[in-house]
This record gives structure tokens, C-alpha cells and sequence, in this order.
């Protein structure tokens, strides 16, 4: 963590951030009935050969639900 400056107020609040969003999303597909593993994959999806930064974050918050 300290080699790679990972505690970084910056990536602290973009990882913050991430996790935010993906509980928005989580909780529109469960108020509209959409499958979870399907929303989940749609956001850890490629974008133009590139993952979506902080996709870990989405993916740990999901797990949290799906499981």
C-alpha cells in the first residue's frame, strides 16, 4: 500500500466514488427486477478495450449482493 501510494486521498475518494456508483446501480436493478448478474456483468464489460477504472470496487460491491 505505501510503495504504490494506494492510501492516496485521491484514489481513496475515486475507489469511494466507484462504490457509490455501483450501489446506485444495484439498487435500480433490484427496484426494476433486472438480474444482478447480468447488471454486473454489463459494468465490468469492456469500453473500448479499456475496463472501467476501479472495476474491482463494482465487482466487490456486487459480490455483496449476488452472494
Amino acid at each position: 500500500i505505501t510503495v504504490f501510494n494506494l492510501d492516496n486521498l485521491y484514489l481513496r475518494k475515486a475507489r469511494i466514488d466507484a462504490y457509490k456508483r455501483a450501489n446506485e446501480l444495484l439498487e435500480l436493478a433490484i427496484e426494476i427486477g433486472m438480474d444482478l448478474k447480468d447488471t454486473f456483468e454489463d459494468i465490468n464489460s469492456m469500453n473500448d478495450g479499456k475496463l472501467d477504472p476501479y472495476c474491482f470496487v463494482t465487482a466487490y460491491a456486487f459480490k455483496q449482493f449476488i452472494e
